[in-house]
């Protein structure tokens, strides 16, 4: 069984990963060319393992958004392109919970006290003396 799982969790992982980044790339991708008019350049998305190549090597971490190829030129990394569709996807999504959640209080919850207002509040005229 053991084996069974292992190429179980292998193929439920890979479709995961396909269609996160996917999407996400999609939406980032679309997103991006929109606001920017389609002037900003963006890495393909099977370069996403990509790494600038540089003379100093510092544990091999390429913290840089752009992507330095020789012929084209500066491109924005596929993972920056991915990030910006999760913020999109996540910011819609919060807004869809904020928009359609119900303020109302639930069955275990005490119902906000009513205020009563001033016309049927008793005065101290003195009418009742």
């Amino acid at each position: 069984m053991p084996i069974a799982e292992a190429i179980a969790e292998i193929i439920f992982r890979s479709i995961l990963v396909f269609v996160f980044y996917g999407l996400s790339y999609g939406t980032g991708f679309l997103l991006l060319k929109a606001v920017t008019f389609g002037t900003i350049r963006l890495a393909p998305l099977t370069s996403i393992t990509e790494k600038n190549r540089s003379k100093k090597k510092w544990y091999k971490i390429d913290g840089s958004f752009w992507l330095h190829r020789p012929v084209q030129g500066r491109v924005l990394k596929a993972e920056g392109t991915c990030l910006v569709g999760m913020m999109a996807l996540v910011a819609v999504g919060l807004g869809i919970y904020f928009a359609t959640r119900n303020n109302e209080p639930s069955a275990n919850e005490n119902p906000p006290a009513k205020e009563k207002s001033a016309l049927f509040a008793p005065s101290d005229s003195g009418a009742e003396r």
